[in-house]
């Protein structure tokens, strides 16, 4: 009894003298840490609600373009509507970020593949509809868009995976900072093709995803939001520096400026004599001349990439198929393989936190459930919550285009007849009919 009563006194000694330090602490200037711990709480609850409700009251809407067999247009036109379209961002002012909850508005680009079928499909806002087809329609004046009132991932209901079919998935992200470019169509050009310059990354994409077995399916979505990212250029100008052996202008801050600005003027009123030659770099002497041709290129590329429109993105791709049919030990390769065509200065690989991938350890079935259940809902919902990497619109164009007329995929959903305007003498009101 006496050894309990000591342990008790113990506990409660122990607890008081913890309590005390606490309490000394919070009364010493410690309020304020949980003052402001309690305010990061609220506002990161309040605007995670606000979010929301603002997410929920967001009319979505499909769109399907087809383009006709004839397209001559190539990803450049792609890349003009993608600038076109840039124009759907959004300075929001204080109001609407912190009352209503204001999200930047974003876009998905889809291709949907099936046996003997490929079809381009985009997930626009309601609001921006409008602005995107003519966006697109400037560029391929001879499509057919159709606005389509159901998601056709509705054929693969959530509640059913791993019942009646199965899936497997990965996000795919750059391999270096996303001021380094990948290959674009601009690297694709051949000199001596016979047809045309550009060998078009889009005919293998459709070549493979279009043959499937009945009761497979392949898509690839790229969801995408307009950005202004001046510190992301600024990054990739001062690689650009680097790499030439020079070092970017270093910013300085108010303290700094007010410094430099007093030793301006100390200058020009003191005379300092003049200053110590340092011994100078070699690189910077000879300029160009000291590069090598592939620093020449690296800069070239960087350069040209930071000087365009940019997005946000994230880039998903997933195989569904029934379970009779479903072989993902024949499909992972070659989906895989799709993004090995754009490895340039930069280049795609699996991005392992969104990768529905068998575990290695500890519970594996069950976490692996819950990763496909997770890419399929991100999928569904075109989530769109984090950062995403930078493409420019160059890079998104090569990514994502219609096929060229000598991209020979019989299977392409195109467009059978070429639009046209209507004769200036057809009768449009009853009143213009001619009398019997």
């Amino acid at each position: 009894m006496a050894i309990i009563n000591s342990l008790l006194n113990q506990f409660f000694g122990f607890f008081l003298n913890f309590y005390g330090t606490v309490w000394n602490i919070f009364l010493s200037g410690g309020w304020l840490v949980f003052l402001y711990l309690a305010f990061v709480i609220f506002y990161k609850v309040y605007m995670n609600t606000i979010q929301t409700k603002y997410l929920m009251a967001l009319k979505w809407t499909f769109i399907k373009v087809r383009v006709p067999e004839e397209n001559a247009r190539n990803p450049r036109s792609m890349e003009e509507a993608l600038n076109a379209i840039h124009g759907i961002h959004k300075t929001p002012d204080l109001l609407e970020i912190y009352l209503d909850g204001f999200v930047p508005p974003w876009f998905s680009m889809e291709i949907r593949a099936k046996s003997g079928e490929v079809s381009f499909v985009m997930r626009v806002l309601q609001a921006h509809s409008q602005i995107i087809q003519a966006a697109i329609y400037a560029q391929y004046p001879d499509a057919e868009i159709e606005e389509i009132a159901e998601d056709y991932m509705d054929a693969f209901p959530q509640k059913d995976l791993e019942k009646t079919y199965d899936c497997w998935g990965t996000e795919e992200i750059l391999d270096k900072p996303d001021f380094w470019p990948i290959k674009t169509y601009i690297d694709f050009e051949d000199q001596f093709a016979e047809d045309s310059k550009l060998v078009d990354p889009m005919a293998a994409i459709t070549e493979y995803m279009g043959n499937l077995k009945p009761g497979e399916e392949i898509w690839l979505q790229i969801v995408a939001r307009p950005a202004f990212r001046k510190d992301w250029a600024d990054k990739g100008k001062a690689e650009a520096l680097k790499i030439a052996g020079r070092e970017a202008p270093k910013k300085l801050n108010l303290f700094e400026q007010s410094i430099q600005t007093i030793g301006s003027i100390v200058a020009a009123i003191v005379p300092i004599g003049a200053p110590a030659e340092g011994k100078k770099d070699s690189k910077n002497d000879l300029g160009v001349l000291k590069l090598t041709p592939g620093e020449v290129d690296a800069i070239k590329a960087i350069q040209r990439t930071v000087g365009k429109v940019v997005f946000e993105c994230l880039v998903r791709i997933i195989y569904v198929a029934e379970k009779p049919v479903y072989n993902k030990r024949a499909r992972i390769p070659a989906m895989l393989g799709l993004f090995r065509q754009f490895i340039g200065a930069n280049g795609f690989k699996p991005n392992p936190h969104f990768t529905t991938s068998r575990p290695v350890y500890a519970f594996v079935k069950s976490r692996q459930r819950k990763r496909k259940h997770r890419l399929m809902k991100r999928f569904r919902l075109r989530y769109f919550a984090e950062a995403g990497q930078v493409l420019n619109t160059e890079e998104l164009a090569t990514m994502y285009h219609y096929p060229v007329v000598y991209t020979k995929t019989p299977i392409v959903d195109r467009a059978r007849a070429k639009r046209g305007e209507a004769p200036g003498n057809v009768p449009f009101a009853p009143e213009d009919l001619p009398l019997a």
